[in-house]
This record gives C-alpha cells, sequence and structure tokens, in this order.
C-alpha cells in the first residue's frame, strides 16, 4: 500500500494480556504443574517416616557465686566442685559426643538387648531448656517410634547416673580435706588458748586491763560528750546565723494608719442636738414665720453642714516601731548567749579529752603483746567454727546423697511421626508446581519470538489484521483457479480481498505491495492468487514481480521470463 506505515503504538500489558500468555502456553504449564507434582507427591508417599519423642530433666542450678580461689586454700576449689553446674553447662554437657555415645549405647541395651549393628545416622538430638525455667528438654527423633522414646530416656538416665557418681565422689573428697583441716584448726586453736591463759597468769593482766579499760572508757564518754558539744554548737550557730538573716529582711519600723474618733465631730452633734432642742421650742412658743424661729433654724442648718464637712475618724499614719524587729532581736540575743554557753563547755571538754589522752593512746608493751594473742586465739577460733561448719555440712551431704536433676516427665512411644508432614508437602508441591508452571509459560512466552498465528502477528505488529491464508500443501495446485470453488483456500483469498477492499473505503486503492522478511514465505503464491481474486471480481489487475534476484510469477503463470521490470526501468521496453 502507498505511504508510509504507521507508527506502532506503545505496548500496554494489562491482565487480560497475562492471561491470554497463559491460555496459549497452558500446554507447558500443565506439564511442568503435573511433573513437579508427581515429584514431590512421589518424594513424600517414599520418605521413611520419622517419629520424635521427648523427655524433661529438672536441673538444680547453682546461683552466681564470687569465690576466692587460691593455691594456699584448696578448699574453695574443692568447695566449689561440690556445687552444681549451670543450665547452660549441662547442655552443653548433654550435647557433647562422648556422652551422647554412652547414651546411645544404653537405648541400645534397653531397646535391643545388646548393641546395634547399624549407625545412628537417622537419628536427630535436640537438648535446649525451657524458658525461665531449669527444666531441659531432651527430644530424639528416629525412624524407629520405640527407638525414640528409648533414646530420650537413655539421655535422662545416663546424666542422672553420671551426676550421682560425680557429685558423690566430690563430696567425699571434700569431706577428707576439711575433716583433716579442721582437726589441724582445733590443735591450733588451743594452742593458741593456753598461751594466751599463760601470758595473762604471769603478767597478771587482769588488773591492769581494768584500769585501763576505765580511762578508755572514760575517754570515749569524754569523746561522746564533746561530739554532742559540737553538735549542740553547730546547731546554736546555724540558728544564730538564720535569726540574723530573717532581722536584716525585717524592717525595723512599720507605717500603720490608725484611726481614731474626732472629738470636734462629737462636740458638732451635741450643739446638733441642743439646737434642735431649741428649735422645738420657739416652734411652741411663737409661729414658724417668726424671726426667732427662722434665726433658730438658719442656725441649726448651719450646724449640720458644719458637721457634713468634719470627718468622724481622725488618720494617723506616723512610723511605729516593728514588733517582729523586737522580738528577733531578742532571740539573736538568747542564741548568742547559748553559744558562749556551749563554746565555754567545749573548752573544758577538750582540756579534760586532751589530758586523759596520753594514758589511753600509750599502751604498754603487755597490752601490745596482749592483743596481739587475742587476735591470734581469735583469728584460730574463726578458722576452726568455719571448717566445723563445712564439715558438717559436707557429712549431711554424703549421707544424705543428693541429687542434682529430676525426670520431669518420661518420654513415651510416639503414635504418629512428625515427617514426613504429607498433607503439607501436598500442599507445598501444590503451590510449587503452580508457581513453577507459571514461571515456564511466563519464560516459554518471553524466549519465543516467532509468529504462529494471526493473533500472535495482531499482538506484535499492532495493526489490524486484513485475512488469514492457510498453507497450501504440496500436492494441490498453488493457483486458486485450479481449486474447488469451495475450497478454504480460495475462500481465504476472497476474505482477504474483501477485507483489502473494506479497508479502503475512504479513497480508492490502486497500489498494493505483498513482502516478507525472508524467503520461501509465500510472497509468490500470495500475490499471484490475490491479483487472480481480484480479477477475477471484475478489477484491472497488473500483476508486478519485483523480486529481481529471483522472480517466479513467470513460473507459476508459465510465461516467458521477458521482457521484465528490469527492461521498463532501465527504459529498454515502454510499460
Amino acid at each position: 500500500m502507498e505511504g508510509n506505515l504507521p507508527a506502532l503504538p506503545p505496548a500496554e500489558v494489562n491482565l487480560r494480556d497475562y492471561l491470554d500468555v497463559l491460555r496459549r502456553r497452558k500446554a507447558i504449564m500443565l506439564q511442568t504443574f503435573v511433573v513437579v507434582l508427581a515429584v514431590g507427591i512421589l518424594t513424600t508417599l517414599l520418605s521413611r517416616p520419622v517419629y520424635e519423642a521427648s523427655a524433661k530433666l529438672l536441673v538444680v542450678a547453682s546461683p552466681p557465686q564470687v569465690q576466692m580461689i587460691t593455691q594456699d586454700n584448696p578448699l574453695s576449689q574443692i568447695l566449689s566442685q561440690t556445687q552444681p553446674d549451670s543450665v547452660a553447662t549441662q547442655i552443653e554437657v548433654l550435647q557433647s559426643a562422648p556422652f551422647l555415645e554412652r547414651a546411645h549405647k544404653l537405648a541400645d541395651e534397653n531397646h535391643h538387648g545388646g548393641p546395634r549393628r547399624d549407625d545412628h545416622q537417622d537419628e536427630s538430638i535436640r537438648v535446649a531448656v525451657v524458658e525461665n525455667t531449669n527444666v531441659i528438654r531432651i527430644t530424639t527423633q528416629s525412624r524407629d517410634p520405640e527407638y525414640a522414646a528409648a533414646l530420650a530416656n537413655a539421655i535422662v538416665e545416663e546424666h542422672s547416673r553420671e551426676t550421682q557418681q560425680i557429685s558423690g565422689e566430690q563430696v567425699t573428697t571434700a569431706f577428707e580435706w576439711v575433716k583433716n583441716q579442721t582437726a589441724t584448726a582445733k590443735a591450733k586453736l588451743e594452742k593458741s588458748e593456753f598461751e594466751l591463759a599463760r601470758f595473762k597468769r604471769t603478767h597478771r593482766t587482769e588488773d591492769l586491763q581494768r584500769q585501763q579499760d576505765a580511762k578508755k572508757q572514760a575517754y570515749l564518754d569524754l569523746q561522746e560528750k564533746t561530739r554532742e558539744a559540737d553538735y549542740l554548737l553547730s546547731a546554736a550557730r546555724k540558728r544564730q546565723t538564720e535569726l540574723e538573716d530573717e532581722l536584716r529582711q525585717t524592717r525595723p519600723e512599720l507605717t500603720q494608719t490608725v484611726y481614731e474618733s474626732n472629738p470636734e465631730f462629737a462636740r458638732l452633734q451635741g450643739r446638733i442636738a441642743a439646737q434642735e432642742e431649741k428649735v422645738e421650742e420657739l416652734s411652741g412658743q411663737f409661729a414658724d414665720t417668726s424671726q426667732t424661729v427662722m434665726d433658730a433654724k438658719a442656725a441649726l442648718r448651719a450646724l449640720r453642714n458644719q458637721l457634713k464637712n468634719t470627718d468622724r475618724r481622725l488618720e494617723d499614719t506616723s512610723p511605729r516601731p516593728n514588733p517582729l524587729a523586737d522580738a528577733l532581736q531578742a532571740k539573736i540575743a538568747e542564741t548568742a548567749s547559748e553559744v558562749r554557753g556551749i563554746e565555754a563547755q567545749k573548752a573544758h571538754l577538750d582540756a579534760e579529752l586532751l589530758t586523759l589522752r596520753g594514758p589511753v593512746e600509750s599502751a604498754g608493751g603487755w597490752e601490745t603483746e596482749l592483743m596481739a594473742r587475742q587476735r591470734e586465739r581469735d583469728n584460730a577460733e574463726k578458722q576452726w567454727l568455719s571448717l566445723e561448719d563445712k564439715r558438717r555440712d559436707l557429712e549431711i551431704r554424703a549421707q544424705a546423697h543428693p541429687r542434682m536433676n529430676r525426670l520431669v516427665e518420661g518420654a513415651s512411644r510416639p503414635l504418629d511421626p512428625v515427617r514426613p508432614k504429607k498433607a503439607a508437602n501436598i500442599m507445598l508441591s501444590i503451590a510449587l508446581a503452580t508457581c513453577l508452571g507459571l514461571a515456564m509459560a511466563f519464560l516459554q512466552e518471553y524466549l519465543d519470538d516467532r509468529i504462529n498465528s494471526p493473533e500472535d502477528a495482531d499482538r506484535t505488529a499492532h495493526l489490524p489484521l486484513l485475512g488469514h491464508v492457510p498453507v497450501i500443501p504440496a500436492s494441490e495446485p498453488t493457483v486458486v483457479t485450479n481449486l474447488p470453488a469451495r475450497s478454504h483456500v480460495a475462500e481465504a483469498y476472497r476474505t482477504l480481498r474483501s477485507s483489502i477492499g473494506f479497508a479502503a473505503v475512504d479513497g480508492e486503492l490502486k497500489t498494493l505491495m505483498v513482502t516478507s522478511p525472508s524467503k520461501g514465505e509465500g510472497k509468490t503464491v500470495t500475490s499471484l492468487n490475490l491479483a487472480i481474486a481480484m480479477a477475477l471480481d471484475g478489477k484491472k489487475v497488473i500483476l508486478v514481480d519485483a523480486d529481481l534476484r529471483r522472480p517466479s510469477v513467470h513460473k507459476q503463470l508459465k510465461l516467458p521470463q521477458g521482457p521484465g521490470l528490469t527492461d521498463v526501468l532501465v527504459g529498454q521496453k515502454q510499460p
């Protein structure tokens, strides 16, 4: 068709496009789904079941301790070994290879009556602590449900046996060592007591000690009184300072308004009362219009006006002494007197304390040696008492045979396997098969760049589809005039002719070009049959074979090859 081809519109991908991809690639999607699902189901069905059993063990955990371990005192090392290990330490012991080997042997003996010949590759063991407890959960897995329970119980049994054995050996060793050390410490204590008693008899230290104790007690009493006087003096000085600060912030005088009765106001009230009596008396003797009565009333009005202009009370705003300041000054004077008294008392106590300090602090040689012998005796007694307590404690432990662990819950034979979980595995296989099927469908769509149907051409080129011409088998003729009128090939070319006519309703179509990207795709057959179909419709048609390398239209029409298009183009022939 003449003119430039329209530009391809931008591709818009929507849900319908994805569904169309799944529709076209449903074969590979279904194949992948079936294969993956079959592999998952077969793997699940062919997997040998694995059973799980668990037992719970309560262990005694030692609290955190700070111990001084030295080479000179191995008691701390031995006694520290008698304490139970922490839960984390016992978990590490339970997971160690030698311990698990012994547990496997014990489980083989309990379960099979003797050692097993096969290895333990199918078994798995998990040891974990129950959160916020001292309980350890031992979980075992095996293809044999009875052996799974036997192995869990064997681990608990072996741990109890070893713990009891180690605890007994440690307690026995510690008890013997402490027993010997206790005897040595007791002999040392008896010797220090004998030496102390002999020293006291030789130097008669009891009388000297009583005198020295009396001096010390008097010295201590004076010290206590001195400290009390220091405290009282400090408190009194602090109180005096606070009162002085308060006095500085207090005003010495106060300006206070005092109201007093005005004597002039009372005198005017008396004169008005007397004048009113006089007016009343004159009104009874004379007429109201008489000059005497009128003069009396005028005098009364004058007195009343004077009363209105006179204040009832008089204000006195002169400054007055502040009683609070006077009280503070009195308290300050009293406190100052108290401070002077306490200072005098403290000076007297300091003098007495200085007098007694010399005899008390200058202890004689006998007293120094006595104190040394007493310290030696006290240290020996403390050491003996400490060792005696440890000896009694270890003796009780050795007799009681304390257990460092206890079975909380034994393992029982599991009824259902934990693996494989058939329902979950099948659901997972379905999900995986679906995902892989979808992935294969979209992968094939991405890798396949061929055009296999009219829909592919429409989707790829984004141009209107005019017709669909089927492939003509090699056994049939390629020209439509040689085909039956009702054949699907002839009908396809007539449909193509009609579509081209409908596409050119806006203007007359005079030129058509038939081409393809490569050879052998049917350009010659399509152009020839389309020209025949148009000619049969009554149109004048000129068919030009523009393939200058390998023209073949003349072969289909059984016509001579020349003159051709090249002859016309170079001017050798006229069209």
